[in-house]
């Protein structure tokens, strides 16, 4: 006789990939539609020497000038809260893209939105999947 192994996921874990697979392929799709080159998830080295990791790091080259954008997505079953925004804070700090952009969904609270303003964070809020990569389209240039 031989062990047979036998693995399941959990149904939680499951509805999350799915939603997270739906997510980041029209996100990528978009970025290389607005004529960016896609890493996803992408790392940036940041002037401490730390690597950074994102769930997507965007390029593009226009006029001899690089332009990077970091971009992280939350998508969770409520808002977002300040957590998100301190995590992408820290990573943006040390690495200084372009351009940095929270995608949230649901949305965020007040606070997380007022903390990322003031840290010049954009973020981009869809109460579900499809507005939120509107919404995206309608933020990057």
């Amino acid at each position: 006789l031989r062990d047979a192994y036998r693995y399941t996921l959990n149904e939680e874990f499951v509805d999350v990939l799915r939603e997270s697979l739906m997510l980041y392929a029209p996100i990528r799709e978009l970025l290389e539609e607005k004529g960016f080159i896609v890493e996803a998830p992408g790392m940036l080295m940041g002037s401490s020497g730390v690597s950074h990791r994102f769930d997507f790091i965007a390029y593009r080259y226009k006029g001899g000038d690089r332009k990077v954008y970091a971009l992280d997505v939350a998508s969770r079953d409520a808002p977002i809260e300040e957590a998100e925004v301190i995590s992408l804070f820290v990573k943006v700090f040390d690495v200084k893209p372009n351009k940095a952009i929270l995608v949230a969904v649901p949305g965020a609270t007040d606070r997380a939105l007022k903390l990322a303003q003031s840290y010049g964070i954009e973020v981009v809020l869809g109460k579900d999947i499809e507005e939120a990569i509107k919404k995206l389209g309608e933020a990057i240039p």
